[in-house]
């Protein structure tokens, strides 16, 4: 295991309880949102094809605003943790409610070129997707534009493709597998935004990570010698 990826867990130890709080106004938003369109159940997957445009729509807005909201709350929580201990999350909600336009522009653009990519035999698409990656975090970091949010992604998953990769797949197969498997447990409806909470929570682990990969990159970039 890398140092970028035990110091991302050791954060993530430290503060996983106050994330969840912080993360129960989104996850009541993203619950009703599900339960809305007739669909509160823990569920593996589900047939785009079969369902309402109204149904559809509100699980779209799942995807396009309420994920890059969850994002960017775990990568300013990180970045202010930093710098303050009081006052944290009503602080974090203020900065993201501020770039909240942009989260959701760049959200959709990663998501557009990711559709496009997997149309083109699906390699494409997933390429679209690792070097998109790191543009929330960057964004929230660096209080940036799309583009360049999305410049700066492409620029540090490909320098830093050796380290971040890697940890990245271990985490994502470590993170979704077990909960997908658990996923299929026949859990009592009461239990369903429990479960949305505790995925909410146990999946920001990868931004975490994302966002001390960010700042390693730019550890580099500050250290390197200048012509």
């Amino acid at each position: 295991m890398n140092t970028l990826l035990k110091d991302a867990l050791t954060f993530f130890i430290s503060h996983y309880r106050v994330l969840a709080l912080m993360f129960i106004p989104v996850v009541g938003l993203e619950f009703a949102t599900i339960t809305m369109a007739g669909l509160g159940e823990i569920e593996e997957s589900v047939d785009l094809t079969s369902l309402q445009p109204t149904t559809l729509a509100l699980l779209l807005s799942t995807f396009v605003v309420l994920e890059p909201l969850v994002s960017g709350l775990t990568c300013r929580f990180v970045y202010r943790a930093r710098l303050q201990s009081t006052g944290l999350v009503s602080t974090v909600y203020k900065d993201v409610f501020s770039i909240a336009p942009v989260l959701i522009l760049l959200q959709l653009s990663i998501l557009l070129g990711v559709v496009v990519g997997v149309q083109l035999f699906i390699i494409p698409g997933l390429i679209v997707w690792y070097l998109c990656s790191l543009a929330i975090p960057v964004l929230c970091r660096d209080r940036v534009g799309v583009f360049d949010a999305l410049r700066l992604s492409w620029r540090y998953t490909k320098e830093g493709f050796n380290q971040y990769f890697p940890s990245l797949v271990l985490l994502i197969v470590a993170i979704v597998i077990p909960l997908n498997l658990l996923s299929l447990i026949n859990w009592p409806s009461w239990v369903v935004p429990l479960w949305m909470l505790a995925t909410t929570v146990v999946m920001s682990l990868i931004d975490v990570y994302k966002c001390r990969v960010i700042d390693h990159m730019n550890e580099v970039d500050t250290h390197a010698p200048r012509d």
